[in-house]
């Protein structure tokens, strides 16, 4: 399964669908592999996964589902113990590869050194289950002695495949590329969520621009801290449209300016959107710098948007480049 790999506000990354698949696998078969084993589930697996995050994903996840007690993290959550069973989550994805890290010819933190694998596939006595995207095992680079290539190597060799529904396949696909967005709140923390995430650039089109949501959701802090990390700010608004606020209009644009941002005038502008790099876009209804950010306002409407990830994201912000930039 290939999911979407994101960085948190805590620079940890995460996958959700990799994690549910994680969690959906050992619900499912927990009686299964108990009747086997003879033992309780936390005695037979253990998941280790690169990042903390992604790891209390998993742990809670379980947890939810009334499974306690796995051992769920980094290679040194297992201090030199061995189980049955260790499932490998690997929270990478090729599309997170290509557009955070092999810009910066930076490696994926398990091919850094060869002892995450090494410890992962040595301490599983009877079965090393890898749940996440194959891709990135056999992506972009001839070095066969990068630790994910030698297991990418084992795994084509000897490895069964654990899913080989194609129908439940396509449609993980499908429901990790598509989500629906349709609550104040849900808006307000993608926004924010898509500062974090970004590691080339953050485009937001908001025909309208209000200095009060720039406040309240402290849009200038938000924006210091992304361009800080090298990562660029585009904003497009429609200067007709805030005509009859033109004062603080002015304002607003010197705020966002000044944390950084670059603010661009686009005439006829109506499009209410926001992608991130290459792996993100949001066609809305929701004004990203202007809708109200109090729920009992009398200005406050039902918005709903469309938040598309994957390769069809890339698409349509090629194209959304295109008609704006």
């Amino acid at each position: 399964m290939y999911g979407v790999c994101q960085r948190d506000s805590s620079g940890s990354l995460r996958n959700s669908d990799e994690s549910d698949a994680i969690i959906s696998w050992i619900a499912s078969e927990k009686e299964k592999i108990e009747s086997y084993y003879k033992r309780s589930i936390d005695n037979i697996i253990a998941v280790v996964t690169p990042f903390k995050k992604h790891a209390d994903n998993i742990r809670m996840g379980l947890e939810q589902k009334g499974i306690k007690g796995i051992i769920v993290g980094t290679v040194h959550k297992l201090q030199g113990a061995e189980f049955p069973i260790v499932v490998f989550a690997p929270t990478y994805t090729v599309e997170y590869v290509r557009s955070s890290l092999e810009r910066k010819g930076q490696y994926m933190f398990f091919d850094v050194s060869p002892s995450m694998i090494n410890v992962a596939v040595s301490r599983a006595q009877k079965s090393f289950i890898y749940i996440g995207d194959p891709r990135i095992l056999n992506y972009g680079n001839d070095n066969e002695n990068l630790p994910s290539q030698i297991l990418s190597k084992h795994l084509r060799k000897n490895a069964k495949e654990l899913v080989h529904d194609s129908h439940y396949n396509k449609l993980a696909k499908v429901y990790t590329e598509i989500e629906r967005i349709a609550s104040l709140e849900a808006h307000r923390e993608i926004l924010k969520q898509a500062f974090c995430d970004a590691q080339d650039c953050v485009v937001i089109s908001s025909p309208f621009i209000a200095k009060s949501a720039i406040k309240q959701d402290d849009i200038e802090a938000q924006i210091r801290d992304t361009v800080g990390r090298g990562v660029s700010v585009k904003i497009f608004y429609d200067s007709k449209l805030n005509s009859a606020r033109r004062y603080e209009l002015k304002d607003s644009i010197q705020l966002l300016t000044q944390a950084g941002a670059e603010v661009i005038h686009k005439d006829r502008l109506h499009s209410k959107v926001l992608y991130i790099d290459n792996k993100m876009i949001i066609e809305s209804s929701f004004n990203w710098l202007s809708a109200t950010r109090d729920s009992s306002s009398d200005y406050q409407r039902y918005e709903s948007s469309l938040l598309y990830r994957g390769e069809l994201a890339a698409k349509m912000i090629a194209d959304v480049e295109k008609e704006f930039l």
